[in-house]
Formats: structure tokens, sequence, C-alpha cells
């Protein structure tokens, strides 16, 4: 195959954020803490462990770590079964995707057991060749290497592949990868925020086309 198409996947396909800022919320108040957007945004779009670190560290909460991130995503894990909606068009781009005949994969910070439920939950099980998270690599976005993961997972060179992504951490991990990104910008973030950073930048998943998800890192504008 010469060509994939790989989704980033909180807050692009599924409306998440709004639920990990529900909980985000909750778990600080409980250890005294309010909730602050320019931190969350230095931390959206990182693997969890990660994450949870920067949380604990800016917030200044002495707490273990890996108590804090299980009960961060057991709650989420929670949200989820209670109120997960899709993004506007993410049924749509999915479809289009396996529509083009080339390999379709997930490359997600969030933890397997996350990313499984989500993919159990709205079937896209058959639809995808490959489903990584940030887990089961040595760095997390925005480093490149859960989107070098799906590559070699999908026999496709990273230069190649579309990466479709809503946080800056994650259109940085796409670009050092070597592959072509489109941004579809989260609440968090301006369109402006992706300048210099993704390939090319929409308002939606609805505005996606065909000849997007077929473009090639070696086929854009220099």
């Amino acid at each position: 195959m010469d060509a994939a198409i790989i989704f980033d996947m909180d807050g692009l396909l599924i409306d998440s954020e709004i639920l990990w800022e529900k909980v985000e919320r909750a778990l600080l108040a409980s250890h005294g803490r309010e909730y602050d957007s320019e931190i969350a945004r230095k931390h959206i779009g990182m693997r969890m462990d990660e994450c949870t670190a920067l949380m604990l560290r800016e917030y200044h909460i002495d707490s273990d770590r890996a108590e804090f991130e299980a009960q961060l995503v057991d709650n989420v894990l929670a949200e989820f079964k209670r109120s997960l909606t899709l993004m506007a068009g993410a049924e749509q781009v999915m479809a289009l995707a396996n529509s083009l005949g080339v390999p379709v994969a997930i490359a997600s910070s969030s933890p397997m057991r996350v990313v499984q439920y989500v993919v159990d939950h709205f079937g896209w099980r058959a639809r995808l060749q490959a489903i990584c998270s940030g887990e089961e690599v040595a760095r997390g976005k925005p480093a490149p290497d859960v989107y070098l993961l799906a590559a070699e997972r999908i026999g496709v060179a990273p230069a190649h592949c579309v990466a479709l992504e809503d946080s800056l951490n994650g259109a940085r991990a796409a670009r050092a990868a070597g592959m072509h990104c489109i941004a579809v910008p989260n609440h968090a973030y301006k369109p402006s925020d992706f300048e210099n950073i993704a390939h090319h930048i929409v308002s939606s998943l609805e505005d996606v086309t065909q000849e997007d998800l077929l473009r090639r890192k070696s086929e854009r504008a220099a």
C-alpha cells in the first residue's frame, strides 16, 4: 500500500474533551485545586502518564501519580458509558476513509482500555487495520512514536500517511513522524494555533474531502 489514513481519537472522532474536562475539574476539586484552562492546553493530547505527571506538578498536588491516573481514567470511562457521542462528521469521514481502499488506523494517547472501549462502542473494529495507544511506545505525543507504530503496523511509509489531529501535541507528533497532517482544532485552540504545524486546517470533520485524505506529504506545496 502507498497510502494510509491515521486518526487521533479524543476530541477528533469522539466528543470527549468536555468529558475529560468535567472529570479533571472534579478530581482537582477533591484535592482543593481549581481547573486551569491554560494548564489543560499544555497536556491535551499527551499520554496519560505524562499528562498526569504534568498535572500533579503544575497544580502542586502531592499524590501518587499512578493512583491519580487510575482514578482519572476510571471516572472518564464512567462518563463515556453515560454520555459519549461522536464529533460532527466522524461517521462520515470514517466511511469516506473506508471507501478509499487504503488502511485506516487510530493512533491515540489514551490508555488502551479507553481506546478499546470506544472502538467497540461505536462498532469500528472491522473498519480499522490497526489500533495504537500511547501506552505501547516509549514516548507520548508530541513525540512521533505512536504514529510511527501505526504506520509500521499497517505497512505504509510515514510519508505516505495522512494524520488527522485536534490538538497541538498531536499535530506536532504527526509532523515529527513525517506525515501529512490535517488539523481539526478542538475547543481549546484557534485555527491560527496550527499555522506552521499542520499542512491543512479545517473547522470540522464534515469539511474533510476525499482529496484531503489521499494527499501525500510529498505532494504538498512547499
